[in-house]
């Protein structure tokens, strides 16, 4: 998430802000960046961001104002602060909306100069730039955590029987409500099954979504060829990034086939069988 705080108390009504914002690690410092912007860009080089961004905001009632505007970006950036600084760069091909917003404005700092600093230049995609007097107050936060764990690890069953695993979706180190889960044999005998929302496969919920203890369940049933099927379970991420559970295993056996004597013995239980009902029938025949 990157996060800015509006400068003044009134609000913002929505409005759309095109918006591409770029990410690297940087050897350039704080008060010492280049005035060619290309100079400043590390090799990393990410964007985080591109698209139309909808601007809007409360009313601000402290000082200084609250972080306002929230921005989710689509790819996420892994910083290391032991590689360098980090670099934004933030283009706006449009600034009407910027206009429109009148006197209020992103919240910046100019007592900070060993900390933040900044170029800019009212052209897009300038080559190069001057040095802000206050540069833009930012916050950044990772995404929480999300994890997802599939069980048993292991099972063993006769083919042609069900088979379930239940799901479990921690994010932030808290049971995930209300997730779409999608399990998926991957491998084996029966490679290709999905689990099917609203089918009558998934427990708790029939929509495949997790309950309050963050755990749905799924049931397919095997097929008639042994083997050993390959099981994984997954869910969408606020980046609609995939969160991929480790892969759990169902071994499918063969319903064994009885030997010949078993034959023998079969036979002759049916046998007796028939002529105990015979015998029964010609008892009763001669009462």
């Amino acid at each position: 998430y990157c996060h800015f705080p509006i400068l003044g108390e009134t609000a913002i009504s929505p409005c759309t802000l095109p918006l591409q914002i770029d990410m690297s690690t940087t050897a350039a410092v704080p008060g010492a960046l280049s005035t060619t912007f290309a100079t400043n860009v590390g090799p990393d080089n990410t964007t985080v961001f591109s698209g139309d961004l909808i601007l809007s905001a409360p009313n601000c009632t402290t000082t200084p104002c609250p972080f306002d505007i929230m921005i989710m970006l689509q790819t996420p950036f892994s910083f290391n602060p032991a590689g360098g600084n980090l670099l934004l760069d933030i283009r706006v091909p449009d600034c009407e909306p910027l206009s429109m917003m009148g006197s209020v404005g992103f919240d910046a700092s100019s007592n900070m100069p060993t900390v933040i600093s900044a170029i800019s230049f009212p052209i897009v995609n300038a080559a190069t730039g001057t040095m802000s007097s206050a540069p833009l107050v930012t916050q950044f936060e990772s995404p929480p955590p999300q994890f997802i764990n599939l069980s048993p690890t292991t099972a063993t069953n006769d083919v042609g029987t069900d088979h379930t695993v239940t799901a479990t979706v921690d994010i932030d180190g808290v049971p995930g409500p209300d997730v779409l889960v999608t399990f998926e044999v991957i491998s084996g005998p029966n490679a290709g099954l999905v689990s099917m929302p609203n089918n009558g496969e998934c427990t708790p919920n029939d929509d495949c979504t997790t309950d309050a203890n963050g755990q749905v369940s799924w049931t397919y049933r095997g097929g008639k060829i042994p083997g050993t099927d390959i099981i994984v379970a997954s869910f969408e991420d606020q980046f609609d990034s995939l969160i991929e559970s480790t892969p759990v295993e169902k071994i499918w056996e063969s319903v064994p086939i009885p030997t010949l004597s078993e034959w023998g013995l079969i036979a002759m239980a049916g046998v007796l069988g028939i002529v105990g009902f015979m015998v029964m029938r010609r008892r009763k025949v001669t009462a």
